[in-house]
């Protein structure tokens, strides 16, 4: 996208769109700081500390409550915390807002074979 600069805030697209650039800055450095923090609480998860991994989640979501690896992550750690019910229903909620993403329906498809529901799974 081209972008022509209007004045020191302001910048106009293609389209003629005008876009506060001090706002977009912050929604990068927002997002930046979001995937800093997921990557912490996917090491965390890995390192199977999973109170600590659920704890910078929380500070995730109450940035962004629709965060949608977020909450595949946590639907992950309930499953592994032996709540699958639980985590079957964060993965749905994730696929609900982002139903692009195939890790989510791989997620989703293990979780309902173990609960025994083999149709829903395929």
């Amino acid at each position: 996208m081209v972008e022509i600069v209007l004045d020191k805030n302001l910048t106009t697209d293609k389209k003629g769109e005008q876009k506060d650039v001090d706002q977009e800055t912050a929604d990068l450095s927002l997002s930046s700081k979001l995937d800093k923090k997921l990557q912490e609480a996917i090491e965390l998860h890995q390192k199977n500390q999973l109170i600590r991994a659920k704890k910078v989640c929380g500070q995730i979501l109450s940035i962004n409550s629709q965060h949608t690896s977020t909450i595949h992550l946590l639907g992950l750690i309930a499953f592994q915390e032996n709540q699958p019910q639980k985590a079957a229903k964060l993965v749905q909620h994730a696929i609900k807002l982002d139903d692009t993403r195939p890790a989510f329906y791989r997620s989703l498809g293990s979780i309902l074979q173990h609960l025994g529901q083999l149709q829903e799974s395929i």
